[in-house]
């Protein structure tokens, strides 16, 4: 998903692991947040049809988890950290 959006836009997504729930984010500093004027961050749901999700809308998929929500839940993933949690989930 992350690389279609990358060919179609040129927006570089990163994944970001919540708590049950894998989604993608816009880095800071990308040209996307900057050209639009944006800082808030900005995350995609590639499992319902690419919703476009606020920093808010993260802290309640981590909620519904009954986790407490913390900041750091939405900093990207090395590829590594992808590739252990895509084997976990097998």
């Amino acid at each position: 998903y992350a690389t279609i959006v990358q060919r179609a836009t040129g927006i570089v997504l990163e994944g970001i692991g919540l708590p049950g729930h894998f989604i993608l984010g816009v880095p800071s500093g990308s040209p996307a947040l900057t050209e639009s004027g944006g800082k808030a961050p900005i995350f995609v749901d590639p499992f319902h049809g690419g919703e476009v999700l606020s920093l808010e809308n993260c802290r309640q998929i981590v909620q519904r988890y009954g986790i407490p929500w913390d900041e750091r839940m939405v900093r990207p993933l090395r590829h590594v950290e992808i590739w252990s949690r895509m084997v976990r989930n097998v």
